[in-house]
């Protein structure tokens, strides 16, 4: 049992050691896809972004499931709706931060 343990233990060394005539290595891709759409309008800038983050380069799928994303979240931040007035300060003369 003690020597079943050593093996595993030497087994579990850095990559690229010699393990019992062979060689292993282990090697990794990384591939990363962003979008940005920057909106400016006087004062006002509107940013939406998404990324897409994986082992291999992106699916159509994957591209267009990003894209659909940020899409659906301008249309989302580009909505106007009313103003509900009630809500709001009803004239300058009040001070924004009563003493």
């Amino acid at each position: 049992m003690s020597r079943q343990r050593g093996d595993r233990a030497r087994n579990h060394g850095d990559a690229g050691r010699q393990l019992r005539g062979g060689e292993r290595e282990y090697r990794g891709t990384a591939c990363g896809v962003s979008a940005d759409v920057w909106r400016i309008a006087g004062d006002d800038v509107l940013v939406v972004s998404d990324a897409l983050e994986g082992a291999d380069v992106p699916s159509d799928e994957a591209l267009a499931a990003l894209v659909a994303s940020i899409n659906a979240r301008l249309d989302h931040a580009l909505r106007v709706v009313a103003t509900a007035r009630r809500y709001l300060p009803s004239s300058s003369t009040q001070p924004a931060c009563p003493r």
